[in-house]
């Protein structure tokens, strides 16, 4: 496993990568939240996947990190062969909205987590039962992968 983040610098990868790239897309609110995504690497630490891993230890501030920042983002979400996003309870994660619209119909493999107690839950739930209205889904978990839905647990 291989975890890259924006503080490492752009990186050259190899055109030939065989394993799995993962943009952990999701709730951040600036820092504020659970740091959800080292869970994420920690239980994935024995498989072959690199992860695109956007949380900072200190958000940027001035301008020129900002669109730094912004830039890598959109660059490993679109390097990324699938994107996994979760939405924390009680947050409200503006940034995560764009990136699941930028996607949500894209030929991007998702995997969408949004736990009911998520505060935009609603929007989430709507959008997707709009774009996929007779795919099956469980409450909170959403899988679109190459054009076709897929539900678990």
């Amino acid at each position: 496993m291989q975890v890259i983040k924006p503080t490492d610098g752009y990186i050259t990868y190899p055109k030939d990568q065989k394993n799995v790239s993962v943009f952990l897309a999701g709730t951040i609110e600036m820092g504020n939240s659970h740091d959800w995504q080292s869970d994420v690497c920690e239980i994935m630490k024995d498989y072959d996947v690199t992860f695109y891993n956007p949380r900072r230890v200190l958000p940027p501030t001035c301008k020129a990190d900002i669109e730094y920042q912004i830039r890598w983002e959109l660059e490993h979400l679109k390097k990324a062969d699938i994107i996994f996003m979760y939405l924390a309870p009680n947050t409200i994660s503006p940034i995560s909205l764009l990136e699941l619209g930028l996607y949500l119909k894209s030929d991007k493999p998702m995997i969408i987590v949004a736990d009911p107690e998520y505060l935009r839950f609603q929007n989430v739930e709507t959008t997707f039962d709009y774009f996929y209205p007779y795919k099956s889904k469980t409450k909170s978990f959403y899988v679109i992968m190459d054009s076709g839905i897929v539900t678990g647990k």
